[in-house]
């Protein structure tokens, strides 16, 4: 009988193992997916702005879906070399580094504005008990509703976007002062709003099959 149950616990770990290694493995291949899908969006599409030699483009849209999708670790590094990446090859080699960390930091901020709301929205709800409210990955997550979830995601992109256009503006007082900051700030604020309201208008069929992280929220509609 002990050898039966050791037996069982071992192939459990076994099986355990390999879903964890199997998910590791998806999540680092939707990242690839994602960093370039953000690369594709911010390079192909460029607006200048003259006032600090730089410019404005959609990838916004694809480094806030990253955050939820991804999470904030995976999230912030697919944004930031995607975003990165675009400049380097575009040749605003002076703006590569910085747009490497403004866009992380955007991804992150999202992903974590938006899993703290979710817990926020179910343990407020008395969907969950105090200690399910602590974990949404639980496999007996209780089902949460699109409305919350995506009320959740224009928060946390709205903030996402409010970084970047800040982080930006504080960057381009350094290199070209307060006034081509200014003049530069509209058009970033636009960005970010652009990028927030496209994936918002994506999330939802995302969620609803379960993409990436948000296979964890159990979405009822």
């Amino acid at each position: 009988m002990n050898k039966d149950t050791n037996n069982l616990k071992t192939n459990s770990e076994h099986r355990t193992s390999r879903t964890r290694e199997v998910d590791r493995i998806r999540m680092l291949a939707l990242g690839g997916l994602i960093a370039a899908l953000t690369f594709v969006l911010t390079f192909s599409l460029k607006i200048p702005t003259f006032s600090t030699h730089g410019y404005v483009h959609p990838g916004d849209t694809a480094v806030a879906l990253a955050g939820v999708l991804l999470g904030p670790w995976f999230g912030a590094a697919a944004a930031g070399l995607g975003s990165a990446l675009a400049d380097v090859v575009g040749g605003y080699f002076h703006y590569a580094p910085v747009t490497f960390l403004i866009k992380a930091a955007d991804a992150a901020v999202v992903a974590i504005i938006f899993r703290n709301l979710v817990r926020i929205f179910r343990s407020r709800s008395g969907e969950v008990s105090n200690s399910e409210a602590d974990d949404t990955s639980a496999a007996t997550t209780p089902r949460l509703g699109i409305g919350r979830a995506l009320a959740a995601f224009v928060i946390g992109a709205a903030a996402g976007g409010l970084l970047m256009a800040g982080g930006y503006f504080f960057y381009e007082i350094f290199l070209y002062g307060v006034p081509a900051a200014v003049a530069d700030l509209t058009g970033n604020l636009i960005q970010g709003a652009f990028g927030a309201v496209t994936a918002t208008i994506i999330f939802v069929p995302l969620a609803k099959i379960g993409l990436g992280e948000l296979a964890e929220l159990n979405l009822r509609s």
